[in-house]
């Protein structure tokens, strides 16, 4: 199932070069996750033309183009999506949102981090997990 995406179902005000990724609760066969199974559609059910790359347990659909300000779009992942045991997602996932008006231009940045710059006695294997802005 999708476990979570960038943004909730009715959000606003959302970048319209924004990119949308949903995340699985678990990993997916990334053969299974393809234009075909998720989908972004605009005004009409008119599909948004772009390209989906899977990675771990998350799908990042990237539009061709800037999205239309003002719009609302929605993004369907179907049944057609499977996990590497070959199991279909229960039921398809739909979410919608509408753009807001201008691009999103801030620079992420890194936020936090596990340990402190200058850190001692971390252990030899301590994974590194910057948390970014957004």
């Amino acid at each position: 199932m999708v476990s979570s995406t960038l943004f909730a179902t009715g959000a606003t005000g959302v970048a319209v070069n924004t990119k949308f990724a949903p995340t699985f609760s678990e990993a997916m066969d990334p053969l299974t996750v393809t234009s075909a199974t998720f989908t972004v559609t605009g005004p009409g059910g008119t599909p948004v033309v772009g390209t989906i790359v899977y990675t771990g347990v998350t799908a990042v659909f990237t539009p061709a183009a800037n999205l239309a300000a003002s719009t609302t779009y929605t993004a369907t992942v179907t049944t057609g999506a499977r996990d590497l045991a070959g199991n279909a997602m229960a039921s398809p996932y739909v979410w919608s949102w509408t753009t807001g008006a201008t691009p999103d231009t801030t620079a992420p940045m890194v936020s936090s981090t596990l340990f402190a710059t200058g850190a001692t006695g971390v252990a030899v294997n301590t994974k590194f997990a910057p948390t970014f802005s957004e």
